[in-house]
């Protein structure tokens, strides 16, 4: 139950006595320490709860200017957080700064300033040296993380061990986020021993798998330069031309369904081929001419993606998947130059810059494509993917510099 109690404002002011002379107390000593009479205060600026009790505002009249009535110079202007500025702007009033270190009284000769650049460089350097060992670390356990439930997931006969190994790597990574580059070095040559070790038939696996493939490319580059030259250094009229290239072009699909990438590239880099010996093209055939590029060039970077593909997406590129990326990358270029507005042109350049790790070119394409297509879901799966690693870049970042200049 609630327990009612009558209180006037008379009896409340009464048991408040002893805080009245606590705050009268309390004004006194303030304008003593600061060696201000009373009489040279114009305001006085009060922020709080018990700024509105009159009691409060009366003592602190009387004690200010020995009248409690006298309340007009009291003003309530200020919040809590401008009081203290206004404060501390009073109270920095005439002072500087001084640094706890001597400054030097002109300034650095240029040798000096060289000495330093030079230091700055030679600390960058050992730097990022050291990321790269540990990134490279770091990647190189995705892989085989990956591998473990990979195509060759059958290949590993003591996988229990193999996790064991990779979880120890892990952890000594995480313990050990400052150790210097020789100790990356050494855990991650010890590591990669040991695994060549225990998982030979894999390795040998992956190097059959990666020289048959660059077989198949050598080998589709040599079919490619033997018909190069076909039927190309003859002058054909625009309607052959442009019939040739729409041939070559449903050819390359065709072949790109069965699995046969390799050869659709060749047949739709033929019928661009095609399409640049056209001349003093009438409005029609122009139309025709750009939507062959247009659907030439956009296949064409479907392709090289797909070459450049991996089976562990977390393990570093290949100088070939490199170029295949890159590659894809002028093919969406081409594909823009061609329609500006072409959705297929910006999201595929985007995956390309992606895993070339030009994060802010391939977010670049995802707000161009999402202009178009707000509501794609393709383009916001990998904007949001692509924020993630900017915010992860940056993270590095900041600690590395915070490294290089303790």
């Amino acid at each position: 139950m609630d327990l009612v109690l009558p209180v006037s404002r008379d009896l409340f002011e009464q048991l408040c006595a002893p805080l009245k002379e606590r705050l009268s107390s309390l004004v006194a000593r303030a304008f003593a320490t600061a060696g201000v009479a009373p009489a040279q205060v114009s305001g006085v600026d009060i922020v709080g709860g018990g700024s509105r009790i009159p009691f409060v505002a009366a003592t602190l009249s009387a004690s200010l200017w020995g009248n409690a009535s006298d309340s007009a110079r009291l003003r309530r202007t200020l919040d809590g957080n401008s009081s203290v500025a206004v404060g501390a702007c009073f109270a920095a009033s005439g002072r500087r700064y001084l640094p706890p270190f001597a400054l030097p009284e002109s300034r650095l000769a240029d040798g000096a300033l060289e000495a330093l650049s030079a230091r700055l460089e030679e600390t960058e350097a050992k730097e990022l040296a050291r990321c790269a060992v540990r990134n490279a670390m770091e990647s190189y356990l995705f892989q085989m993380q990956g591998a473990l439930s990979g195509a060759h997931a059958h290949l590993f006969t003591d996988k229990e061990a193999i996790h064991s190994l990779l979880r120890q790597a892990e952890d000594w990574l995480l313990d050990h986020p400052d150790a210097d580059t020789t100790a990356f070095e050494t855990q991650f040559g010890a590591l990669k021993a040991a695994l060549e070790e225990q998982c030979r038939s894999y390795f040998e696996a992956v190097q059959r798998e990666k020289e048959q493939k660059e077989r198949e490319l050598e080998e589709a580059a040599r079919v490619a330069a033997s018909n190069a030259q076909e039927d190309l250094d003859v002058k054909l009229p625009n309607s052959q031309c442009i019939k040739r290239a729409k041939k070559n072009k449903d050819e390359g699909n065709e072949l790109f369904r069965d699995g046969n990438t390799e050869m659709a590239v060749q047949r739709y880099i033929k019928a661009l081929q095609y399409t640049a010996k056209l001349f003093d093209l009438s409005p029609q055939d122009a139309a025709e001419a750009t939507a062959v590029k247009l659907a030439c060039n956009l296949n064409l970077a479907q392709a090289y993606l797909k070459l450049a593909a991996s089976g562990d997406p977390k393990a570093p590129l290949s100088s070939t998947q490199e170029t295949f990326l890159k590659k894809a990358v002028s093919c969406c270029d081409a594909a823009l130059e061609a329609d500006s507005n072409s959705l297929k042109a910006a999201y595929r350049r985007a995956l390309a810059n992606e895993k070339l790790r030009d994060f802010d070119a391939a977010l670049e394409d995802v707000k161009r494509g999402l202009a178009t297509s707000p509501a794609d879901t393709d383009l916001l799966k990998l904007q949001d993917r692509l924020e993630r690693q900017v915010k992860l870049q940056k993270e590095k970042a900041k600690k590395m510099y915070a490294k290089m200049f303790s």
